[in-house]
C-alpha cells in the first residue's frame, strides 16, 4: 500500500519512537495524512512589492504524533502579471519561519529568518553536476526542473499559463526546519499543539518581473514558452484574438497592464500532516514518563540563525552574539546592498578575498577566495563531499556556481548521527570572523571607443561598499518535556 495512504497495519517504528517501558515494536496503530488548513485570516493573502509583514499561520493539534519528514504544505499561487516568475523555487515566497507553542506562553522552538536565501545556499551546496550548471539569478524553478539559464521562458508559462487555470498549486516541505525534518516524531500529544508561522517575502524579492515585457501580447509571448504551432507575430488579427481570448478564459486573466505594481496571491494554504496514531498503552506510558520524570522526553534537532554583516571598510571583524553549545557549520554569501531586478536574494556576488574564524583563543585556517579552487575545496571538505562522488578534482563548471558560497565546518568529529558533535561557543568562547573584502570593484566589460559595443565581458568583482555578507550558523537545539514543563535549550 502507498505510504501516503491510511494504513491500519502496525508498523515497526524507526528511531522516531521515544523510549518508554512499553514495548515499542507495535505501538504504531495507524498512519494517515491529515489536512490542517491555515487559519481563517490566512486563507487568502495578497502581497505587494513592499509588504513585509504578511504571513500564513497553521495551528496543529491532536492526540497523536506527526512525522515531519513525510508531511508537506500546499498553496495555490498566482500573480497579476503574465510575465512574472519565481526567483527560485516555491521557497522564494518564504521570508521567515517560526514554530512555537501557543499553549506554553508562545515559546518559540525555532525561528529561521531569510529562509529563501538559506534555501538557495543549500540548493547550491547539495546540487549534483547537472544542477551545478544552474544560473541562480535568472529565475529558477527547481520544482519544475527550470534549472538552466534559459529556463525563464518556461518558468513564466509554468506559473501563469497552465492546465490548472487561474492558480498554480505548489507543494513544498520545510526541510530546513530541524523540527519538521527531525528523525523524531513530533509529539503533539505532549506539546499540546504547535503554531507554524510562514512570513511571506515581498513581491519584489520573490519574483522576477520587467514591466517592459508586459507592454502587450506580442512582448509577453516573445519571452514566454507558448504552445503555439504558428508564431504569434505571423497570425492574422482574427487568429490573435482567438488565441488571446482562449488564454484569458483559461487563466482568468485580463489584458496586459504594465502600469500597475506587481502583486501575488497565496490562496488555500494547507499543511498535510503525516499523522502517527499510537496505541493507548504507549501514549499513557509516554505521558507518564514526561510528567513524572526529571529526564522526561527529549527531542534533538539542528536549526539555523542568520546574521547580516555590513562592512565599513576593506577589513572587517565581526563577533557573533550567538552562544550555543553545539555549533556545527557556518554558511556565508555576499549579496548586493542595492535591490534591483538582477540582484535578488539568490544572486551571490564575488566580493570576499579571504576570511578567518576564531573561537575563544583558537584561530582556524584562513580560507583564500582569490583562488576560487581553494575556497571551493574548503567548502567541499566542510560538506564532507570532497573526495567522494567524483569531486576529488574540480572542473571548469564548478567555478562559476560555487565560488561565492562558503561553508565552514566546526564539528569535532564527522558523525552524522550525533547532534552533540559541534563546538561550544558559550562562557566566553565567542565566535568571531575576520573578513577581507575587495577594496575597489573591477570592470566587468570592455567597451569599444568607436561604437560603444561590448568587446569582452569578465567576471564582475564587487567592493566592500557594494555588498553585505549574510551568514547562517547551523547548531543543535534540544526540547525537553518533563515534570517541570517544556524547556528549549541551545
Amino acid at each position: 500500500m502507498n505510504q501516503h495512504q491510511s494504513d491500519d497495519k502496525p508498523h515497526v517504528p524507526r528511531k522516531a519512537i521515544y523510549k518508554t517501558p512499553t514495548n515499542s515494536s507495535s505501538v504504531v496503530v495507524r498512519r494517515e495524512i491529515i489536512e490542517y488548513p491555515a487559519v481563517a485570516l490566512s486563507q487568502m493573502v495578497v502581497v505587494g512589492q513592499d509588504d513585509s509583514n504578511k504571513k500564513i499561520t497553521f495551528n496543529i493539534s491532536g492526540d497523536a504524533m506527526v512525522d515531519g519528514r513525510e508531511s508537506f504544505f500546499s498553496v495555490k499561487l498566482k500573480t497579476n502579471k503574465w510575465t512574472a516568475y519565481l526567483s527560485s523555487d516555491i521557497t522564494s515566497i518564504i521570508k521567515r519561519v517560526t514554530i512555537s507553542l501557543p499553549h506554553n506562553q508562545n515559546l518559540i522552538l525555532e525561528d529561521i529568518n531569510d529562509y529563501a536565501t538559506l534555501s538557495s545556499i543549500i540548493h547550491i551546496c547539495s546540487a549534483d553536476d547537472n544542477q551545478m550548471n544552474s544560473n541562480w539569478y535568472t529565475g529558477l524553478n527547481s520544482l519544475s526542473q527550470f534549472n538552466r539559464s534559459s529556463g525563464a521562458s518556461s518558468a513564466r508559462r509554468f506559473l501563469s499559463i497552465h492546465e490548472e487555470g487561474e492558480y498554480r498549486t505548489m507543494c513544498f516541505q520545510l526541510n530546513l526546519s530541524g523540527i519538521m525534518s527531525s528523525e523524531n516524531y513530533i509529539p503533539l500529544v505532549l506539546l499540546n499543539g504547535l503554531k507554524i508561522d510562514i512570513y511571506l517575502e515581498t513581491a519584489t524579492n520573490a519574483f522576477h518581473y520587467d514591466a517592459e515585457n508586459e507592454k502587450n501580447y506580442e512582448t509577453i509571448f516573445s519571452v514566454t514558452d507558448m504552445p503555439f504551432s504558428k508564431p504569434y507575430t505571423s497570425m492574422t488579427s482574427e487568429e490573435k484574438t482567438l488565441v488571446t481570448d482562449q488564454i484569458k478564459a483559461m487563466t482568468n486573466r485580463s489584458d496586459p497592464d504594465n502600469n500597475s505594481p506587481l502583486i501575488y496571491t497565496v490562496h488555500s494554504p494547507i499543511f498535510h500532516a503525516q499523522t502517527i496514531y499510537m496505541s493507548s498503552n504507549y501514549i499513557d506510558s509516554l505521558i507518564k514518563v514526561a510528567s513524572e520524570s526529571q529526564n522526561g522526553v527529549t527531542m534533538h534537532f539542528n536549526t539555523y540563525r542568520n546574521n547580516l554583516i555590513t562592512p565599513q571598510s576593506q577589513y572587517c571583524s565581526f563577533a557573533f552574539n550567538d552562544s550555543v553549545q553545539n555549533l556545527k557549520n557556518i554558511y556565508m554569501v555576499t549579496q548586493s546592498r542595492d535591490s534591483s531586478l538582477t540582484s535578488h536574494f539568490n544572486y551571490f556576488s564575488r566580493a570576499l578575498k579571504n576570511f578567518t574564524f576564531r573561537v575563544g583563543s583558537r584561530i582556524y585556517n584562513k580560507v583564500d577566495n582569490q583562488s576560487p579552487s581553494l575556497a571551493i575545496v574548503s567548502s567541499l571538505i566542510s560538506l564532507g563531499t570532497f573526495g567522494r562522488y567524483y569531486t576529488h578534482n574540480l572542473n571548469s563548471k564548478d567555478y562559476f556556481t560555487s565560488k561565492n558560497v562558503h561553508v565552514f565546518n566546526f564539528e569535532n568529529t564527522r558523525d552524522s548521527n550525533s547532534v552533540q558533535s559541534g563546538i561550544n561557543t558559550t562562557n566566553g568562547r565567542n565566535l568571531r570572523v575576520e573578513l577581507e573584502f575587495n577594496d575597489t570593484p573591477s570592470t566587468s566589460s570592455v567597451i569599444s571607443p568607436t561604437d560603444n559595443s561590448v568587446l569582452a565581458n569578465f567576471d564582475k568583482v564587487s567592493s566592500y561598499s557594494q555588498v553585505h555578507l549574510t551568514s547562517f550558523i547551523e547548531f543543535s537545539k534540544m526540547i525537553r518535556i518533563n515534570n517541570s514543563g517544556i524547556l528549549s535549550t541551545e
